[in-house]
């Protein structure tokens, strides 16, 4: 599912002649000016809360728990 978003991301982002430079988890920029923000918005507002909660919930590693 989130592949579809991300594609959608990139696309888009690649749309508006800046450079892209991603991460795993994260955009990286020298200037806020080279951080398109209607699309950063946008992209965040568009994914359901609910969906990424469950997506964040199964990727994100089992914590051990700590023995006091």
């Amino acid at each position: 599912m989130f592949e579809d978003f991300y594609t959608a991301f990139e696309t888009a982002y690649r749309e508006t002649g800046k450079r892209l430079d991603v991460g795993k988890s994260c955009v990286r920029f020298r200037k806020l000016e080279h951080l398109p923000l209607d699309l950063i918005g946008k992209t965040i507002t568009s994914i359901p809360m609910a969906d990424f909660v469950e997506h964040v919930k199964k990727v994100q590693s089992p914590r051990k728990s700590r023995k006091s």
